[in-house]
């Protein structure tokens, strides 16, 4: 009797089981069950196609941006260096209009100190050499050979001083022709001599250079042709 009662026990938790299992078949199979699953799945499919359209599309969106920057910063570029090149032309201009006026002050200034010197040492310089010519035209009236050698000491050393305020004596050629912007003709000689013609004959007194200007011509004596007029035989 026990081993029945133990087999009612054993064949009804079977029963009990397998119901339990049936259970569960029919609520897998039924419409809720099956709506959960088509909802569940469909979540599934839009997150994941939303995330490879975001996947796509995002490289793209910031693709499109890159050109827009830089056309936007290329732009405000151009717009700069178009509002700052006249303003770099003007001060261009500027600098070269304060340049010439720098120029022209400093040369007129060295014009004015020329003009002043030369106002200042020209008398002077001229008052040297007629103590020059002084002393050269007395020199060859001096017998004494010790007093005639210290007169020509102390007119080297006139003439010394004049070159060291750069002024020098004219040279003396030989045949040398007349130049009016260098001689001044005290005296013509006439000659017969046709090649003689406008010919330095002597110089009277020693011209001088200031530079490469002239301070005091040198005056001579010129010759000048005059061919026979008198009658032949």
């Amino acid at each position: 009797m026990e081993k029945n009662t133990t087999e009612n026990e054993k064949k009804n938790h079977e029963d009990k089981n397998g119901s339990e299992d049936q259970k569960r078949e029919i609520d897998k199979d039924s419409p809720v069950a099956e709506n959960m699953k088509n909802e569940s799945g469909a979540k599934t499919a839009d997150e994941t196609s939303g995330a490879e359209t975001d996947k796509k599309t995002k490289p793209a969106t910031e693709a499109g941006k890159i050109p827009d920057s830089d056309r936007i910063i290329s732009a405000q570029k151009d717009l700069l260096e178009e509002k700052i090149q006249p303003l770099e032309n003007g001060i261009n201009a500027v600098m070269i209009l304060q340049k010439r006026i720098n120029e022209g002050m400093h040369q007129e200034l060295e014009d004015y100190k020329d003009k002043f010197m030369n106002g200042i040492h020209t008398p002077l310089l001229k008052n040297f050499l007629r103590l020059y010519d002084t002393i050269q035209s007395n020199l060859d009236h001096i017998q004494d050979a010790d007093a005639k050698e210290r007169v020509k000491f102390i007119c080297d050393e006139l003439l010394a001083i004049l070159e060291s305020c750069d002024v020098e004596l004219m040279p003396v050629g030989e045949n040398e022709s007349f130049d009016n912007t260098r001689h001044k003709a005290l005296k013509r000689i006439e000659t017969e001599d046709e090649s003689l013609h406008k010919k330095i004959e002597s110089v009277v007194r020693r011209g001088f250079y200031r530079g490469e200007q002239v301070l005091r011509p040198q005056e001579v004596t010129v010759y000048f042709y005059k061919p026979d007029e008198r009658p032949t035989l």
